[in-house]
């Protein structure tokens, strides 16, 4: 059955005609398919862990310990930009801030007394730039700043024979993000190391680096909820050829103390 209505508009008449059948007509919804919740009552209180135990906080006392030692000998730069780059990354910062501290500002000091002269490293000097100003200190892009940290790198466009190695890549486009309003060194960095990353033949390289090349072109590291990101930098530190196993342990043995923590705090809430 149809209608049709006729409105008069001055000399004009607008006609509406609409079809019974197009009225009851209904748009059958589509299922979303939810899975069951499973944070029932029943299932909060089920969760345990054995790290709840003090046999496992005295465990990372212990190793807490042994990796205060580990500042101590690493003397030259990348030791110590490693070291702190690790153990921030492996959720481990707020144990070694004092140590973190005192290594940054050797860091610092050690950019100060810099020899111009001397070739430098991107990843040794992409790392240093991010760490230091992560931490608040006063480090130049450079550009026409004569102290920059990126003149070796840089003289209008980055040059793309120093800039071979895939791990001082990934560094210089984690700092270029780092990078300050007008900051056009940092600018073209981001650029430059994003369409070198990208074209980067992941097959080619070894698979923990291809991850971590794929993992920081999805977001760098300093943006990310550090301790949704931790397991995998541990997983990542496990399979490196320097790891240092002290540190590896401490970074297990907390991640697992910290969730079981969070698991305790959850039933009790739940009560």
């Amino acid at each position: 059955m149809e209608y049709k209505q006729q409105v008069q508009v001055g000399q004009n008449s607008l006609q509406c005609q609409n079809n019974s059948e197009d009225i009851d007509m209904r748009q059958e919804r589509r299922s979303a398919n939810y899975k069951p919740n499973i944070w029932k009552y029943d299932f909060l209180q089920s969760l345990s862990s054995k790290y709840d135990e003090e046999q496992y906080r005295r465990v990372a006392e212990k190793l807490r310990e042994e990796v205060k030692s580990i500042f101590v000998e690493a003397v030259d730069l990348l030791a110590k930009l490693k070291l702190v780059d690790s153990v921030i990354k492996l959720g481990l910062g707020s144990y070694f801030e004092e140590e973190i501290k005192q290594s940054l500002d050797i860091i610092a000091a050690s950019f100060k007394n810099q020899n111009p002269n001397v070739e430098e490293n991107l990843y040794v000097t992409a790392l240093r730039f991010k760490l230091l100003r992560l931490h608040g200190y006063e480090v130049s892009q450079g550009e026409n700043t004569g102290r920059g940290v990126f003149n070796g790198f840089f003289d209008g466009t980055f040059d793309r024979s120093k800039c071979t190695d895939v791990r001082g890549l990934i560094e210089l486009f984690e700092a270029s993000h780092l990078a300050y309003e007008g900051e056009a060194t940092l600018e073209d960095a981001k650029a430059f190391s994003a369409r070198i990353l990208s074209g980067i033949n992941c097959s080619a390289i070894e698979s923990d680096l291809a991850k971590h090349v794929v993992h920081v072109l999805e977001l760098p590291s300093h943006w990310r909820v550090l301790w949704f990101d931790v397991k995998w930098h541990i997983n990542t530190y496990e399979n490196d050829k320097q790891t240092n196993r002290h540190l590896l342990a401490l970074a297990k043995v907390n991640f697992n103390t910290v969730q079981a923590t969070l698991q305790k705090d959850l039933r009790d809430v739940s009560r």
